[in-house]
């Protein structure tokens, strides 16, 4: 099984990303963090091994020994996506046999990859690709884009046409068996999932990078930009200029105020300062769209329009008030704004309430979005959201505490191209916010070559695995209509040495 940068063995029932490390065999067999450790070259070996670009370096090490480890219920769930379209090439002289229902092969969980059941590289008569040990006979990436026809060819080899009937022969018995997982993350193949996807950046207050210039600094462009602005400090003519520059923003507007509530919110006591901002954008007849984001980490103690604050000042229903007065606010003067629900991934004090009693409403809630950031040693967190609802990322970014960074932020990118496909909008959090762990700062920014080194090329192979396959210039109209949907995520713990949890 392929990530695009690993090869995991089947067992795994996965590989790579998210809760990488609860799959069958575990970190060492099923995380690119793990394998990287071991050195392990799928050039020169059989999975678990690096593929090129991996980061992955010769050691002269045994293959890690694999514990079957249970899996976690629900992870993160990919959106399930058609097979791509594979079209039988003609094959090499000589060829004997086919295998179009993969009997002498093993096939793939999706049922349209054949994998070859040799483990010392004999070659089977007639497809060169079994010649191969590691990658080009084990991994699904590798034999989808030699494109070799079952119909036509032995393992390995691609099922034409879409799914193979189950095959007669019996499973190998030789060596343990390991069950694939049976629940866990749906990983589709790379490049299986391309549709319209947004990147934004928080790039921080001075001293820190403006956003054009890193831009410049990164050799990249970023569709959008996360900007925070105070209740009593609202300026449209900010969000236009960011317009101006070709960037989506997300306004995140925060109700820093003495003696706050959510009932006051409700109430319309910050409406003045609501209607300033809304009636600027109305004099400058500008009606290109942006998002807004109220009240966001609502589920948290640490703002004062949390409903976990002490003393129960803000109850849920108070906050759904106060969420829906100010986001039909919007609608009823600038329809062109749409609105996002932020969620922080995990409750203040870890109170197990199901998350989506919280949420507000289709009606004025166009996009769900929670906050991920990597603490490490912080344990494993869940969200559930909506189904049917468009998601994205609110702020994400790690520390580098005690971690390899520049390995999470590859290991993130992959991830998110490859497995978490129903998540098209991405906000990287880059400011320097003060917080510290053990007296520590955190850190978030890219702070030297090899994280920035990481952060651009993981987002050029985001963006070529998830391109659509006629790529044109996105416009903002375009970002705005992103979809996706889901019943459930549980984010697990990263594999490169950390957890997600609140900023």
């Amino acid at each position: 099984m392929q990530d695009g940068f690993f090869c995991c063995p089947r067992g795994c029932g996965g590989c790579g990303g998210f809760g990488c490390q609860n799959l069958g065999l575990g970190e060492a067999n099923c995380c690119g963090s793990g394998i990287r450790k071991t050195g392990r070259l799928c050039s020169v070996i059989d999975a678990p091994c690096g593929l090129p670009g991996s980061g992955v370096s010769a050691q002269p090490t045994a293959a890690p020994v694999g514990t079957p480890k249970p899996t976690a219920a629900a992870v993160l769930t990919a959106a399930p996506t058609a097979a791509a379209a594979v079209t039988a090439k003609p094959t090499v002289a000589g060829v004997a046999t086919s295998d179009p229902t993969c009997s002498n092969g093993v096939l793939n969980a999706d049922r349209n990859v054949c994998c070859s059941k040799s483990k010392q590289g004999a070659p089977q008569r007639g497809n060169p690709l079994s010649r191969s040990r590691g990658a080009a006979a084990c991994c699904q990436g590798n034999i989808r884009t030699a494109n070799l026809s079952c119909a036509l060819n032995p393992a390995p080899c691609v099922i034409v046409g879409g799914t193979a009937p189950p095959a007669t022969a019996p499973p190998a018995t030789t060596g343990p068996v390991v069950p694939p997982a049976t629940t866990g993350p749906v990983v589709p193949p790379l490049g299986g999932v391309r549709q319209p996807t947004a990147i934004a950046i928080l790039p921080g207050n001075p001293p820190a990078l403006s956003l054009p210039a890193r831009e410049a600094l990164y050799g990249v462009k970023v569709e959008s930009i996360l900007m925070f602005q105070q209740i009593n400090n609202l300026h449209f003519e900010w969000v236009a200029d960011e317009l101006n520059k070709g960037h989506l923003p997300q306004l995140v507007i925060e109700f820093f105020s003495d003696g706050v509530t959510c009932a006051k919110i409700a109430q319309g006591m910050y409406d003045p300062l609501l209607m300033g901002f809304i009636n600027a954008a109305k004099a400058a007849n500008d009606v290109r769209p942006f998002y807004i984001r109220p009240l966001h980490e609502f589920n948290g103690d640490w703002y004062p329009w949390g409903i976990y604050v002490a003393n129960n000042v803000n109850s849920v229903a108070d906050f759904k008030a106060a969420f829906r007065h100010v986001s039909l606010l919007f609608k009823a003067n600038l329809p062109h704004v749409k609105v996002q629900q932020g969620y922080n991934n995990r409750n203040a004090f870890d109170t197990p309430t199901d998350m989506g009693s919280y949420f507000v409403g289709a009606d004025v809630v166009d996009m769900v979005c929670f906050s991920l950031y990597n603490f490490a040693g912080i344990p494993n967190l869940k969200v559930a959201i909506p189904a049917a609802m468009p998601m994205c990322i609110s702020e994400m970014s790690s520390t580098d505490i005690g971690i390899n960074k520049p390995a999470w932020i590859t290991d993130t990118w992959n991830a998110l191209a490859t497995q978490f496909t129903r998540i098209t909008f991405i906000s990287w959090f880059f400011e320097q916010n003060g917080k510290t762990q053990n007296g520590i700062p955190t850190r978030w920014d890219l702070n030297n070559q090899a994280e920035i080194d990481a952060w651009t090329s993981g987002l050029n192979n985001f963006r070529s695995v998830t391109a659509p396959l006629v790529r044109q210039r996105r416009g903002l109209a375009e970002i705005m209509a992103l979809d996706g949907d889901a019943e459930l995520i549980e984010v697990e713990d990263e594999a490169s040495g950390g957890s997600l949890s609140c900023a």
